[in-house]
């Protein structure tokens, strides 16, 4: 059974939290950090593909994972 929260999001409401989750500030910094977690680093698989190094584990503290 789904999350009954999950119920009342539709496609439009989806878009807009897509939007201003990856939006930016009037200055040009992104709204929230987890938005770019992916280009930490130099971006995800640039470096080492096949390790999980700092800069990874960074980066995922940037979307408040434990």
């Amino acid at each position: 059974m789904p999350c009954q929260a999950l119920l009342g999001i539709t496609d439009d409401r989806a878009v807009e939290h897509i939007h201003t989750y990856f939006g930016k500030l009037l200055n040009g910094r992104p709204r929230y950090t987890g938005s770019r977690f992916e280009t930490f680093g130099g971006g995800g698989d640039r470096n080492e593909p096949n390790r999980v190094t700092a800069a990874d584990l960074i980066a995922v503290s940037m979307l408040s994972v434990h």
